[in-house]
Formats: C-alpha cells, structure tokens, sequence
C-alpha cells in the first residue's frame, strides 16, 4: 500500500487493509501494527483525532534512538541519543522522554531499573522484583542467602542487589510476603522454620538440595 494513500485512512483501516493483503496464517495482531503506526508522523488515527505533530515526531525519534542503541538501555541513554538526531529541532529533557517511554506502553517495554526496549522485539515488561522472588522461594521451598535470591531476580529482569534487599527488608514493598529465617530469607507463610530453614535428615535429601542449586545455575 502506498504510504501517501495509507496516511489518509487511519491507522485502523490502514491496519485491516495490510492484513488484508497477508495470507490467513501470516496475519499480524492489529494492536501491533498499530504501535508500528504510530511511532511515523504520516499516519494518525481519526477516530482518535490527530496528535500534534510533536507527538508523532518525537515518539518516532525515541524509536529510532532505541533500535540504533541494539537494545534496552537506560532512560539516560535514550535521551541522549535522541537529542543526537538532526530531526529533533529542541533538545528533549530526560523527564520529557521518560515521561514517553512511560505513556506509549505499546510502544515501550519497560525491562528494569530505568531501561526501555522496544515491543517490536518481542521482549515482555519487566515482572516486580517481589513476583520473581515469591516463585523462586516457593519453587525452592526452603530458604535462601541474599546472593541466590538476587541471582534468580537477575535471570529474568535488570535488577540492582540494593532494590532486591530493600524489597526483601521492607514489608511496604512486598506487602509482609517474606521473612528472615536464620540469616536467611523465606516465605512469611512458612510456619515451621526449622524444616523449612534446611532439608530433613538424609543424604538423598542433601544430594537433592545440591542438584536443585545446580540446576538453578548458582
């Protein structure tokens, strides 16, 4: 379709019609064509009614600095790849363009500790720091040290240790889910703090607490 011809439909019709034009089992997802849409200035969505030019321009200018970075990176960084393009006529402030990545969501993905990809790459948002670490401790089923619990955060999501101990330290950022148990955090939910603090007597359980830390990759 011809981009000219495109602009003056609207970005739901514009949508449609390059669905249209796909074979059944290659059809997108329309919600993503249209945050395609919207990150160019020619197209707009009537029903909606037109953004100020502004809007279109700078969302795309913010796209174009986040795939010529590769990959998330921090809102910092953005900012100022954004201010180098010779499209950007003024020089963008770090809450302006912070305040973007935060709005356009379908645009945006949020993965962590102030860093933002795009969702044309397919990446998920970034899960709370409490989320991850209540799986990881009920996966585990017994305590664990600062350092695994921070290394389990780190395999899913951009994470500083200082933000996994004070989620863990502070009942307001995990809402009473975690306590200490002998040096140790767990689940508040955990009565019985001995068996949950080490496994029962045996062998064969020590030889299964190893293969599940190895098994982790700690």
């Amino acid at each position: 379709m011809h981009r000219s011809c495109a602009a003056d439909l609207g970005l739901d019709e514009t949508a449609a019609r390059i669905n249209s034009k796909l074979p059944s089992e290659q059809e997108l997802d329309v919600q993503f064509i249209k945050s395609v849409l919207r990150t160019d200035n020619r197209f707009t969505d009537k029903k909606a009614g037109s953004e100020p030019p502004v809007t279109r321009k700078l969302n795309a200018l913010i796209v174009e600095a986040i795939r010529e970075l590769g990959s998330p990176m921090h809102h910092s960084s953005i900012t100022e790849q954004v201010n180098k393009s010779k499209f950007i006529g003024t020089l963008r402030s770090g809450k302006n363009i912070l305040n973007r990545l935060n709005m356009h969501s379908d645009i945006f993905v949020y993965c962590g500790r102030g860093t933002y990809g795009l969702a044309e790459w397919g990446i998920k948002p970034a899960r709370p720091i409490a989320d991850i670490i209540l799986d990881y401790l009920t996966k585990r089923g017994w305590p664990a040290t600062l350092e695994d619990i921070t290394s389990a955060v780190l395999r899913e999501r951009i994470a500083s240790p200082a933000s996994v101990s004070m989620v863990l330290s502070f009942p307001a950022n995990n809402q009473g889910r975690f306590g200490r148990f002998h040096g140790q955090w767990g689940l508040s939910a955990w009565d019985d703090i001995s068996r949950k603090a080490e496994p029962q007597d045996g062998s064969d359980d020590l030889l299964d607490l190893l293969f599940a830390d190895y098994e982790d990759g700690r």
